[in-house]
């Protein structure tokens, strides 16, 4: 059975048309409208607005991340005084990657790849890693 060519759809309508599910990053210019952070939380979600700018999708797991954990917050402060918040916050490991394609006209695009990993507690990853013998 052959199967019938796709005409007038480029790659990047393919790849667009799948990732219209993602939800939609917070506005750039900071007016949005969120739940208040508890007050311990509040400076490192300040510190991360701060050194990644131009992340509003980092910023709103951020929020989101810090929101649902303020109640531990409160009733646990050694967690905060500990720096768990910071930990918390900073990936422990970033690899940037090249991913090199060829779209349907037959040219080369070079796009950036990025493994974020923020805790190794669970043990070491292998999915970046792997390889098989030849």
């Amino acid at each position: 059975m052959k199967i019938p060519a796709r005409t007038g759809v480029s790659a990047r309508d393919t790849i667009a048309s799948h990732l219209s599910f993602v939800r939609k990053p917070l506005p750039r210019d900071r007016d949005h409208r969120l739940p208040p952070l508890a007050e311990a939380a509040q400076p490192v979600f300040e510190s991360v607005l701060a050194r990644s700018p131009h992340e509003p999708e980092f910023h709103q797991a951020v929020h989101e991340v810090l929101h649902s954990i303020s109640p531990v917050l409160e009733q646990h402060p050694e967690y905060v005084e500990g720096g768990i918040l910071e930990r918390l916050v900073e990936p422990e490991r970033q690899i940037m990657f090249r991913v090199p394609w060829v779209d349907d006209e037959g040219r080369l695009h070079v796009n950036r790849g990025y493994r974020i990993q923020f805790s190794s507690v669970l043990g070491p990853t292998r999915a970046a890693c792997a390889s098989t013998p030849r």
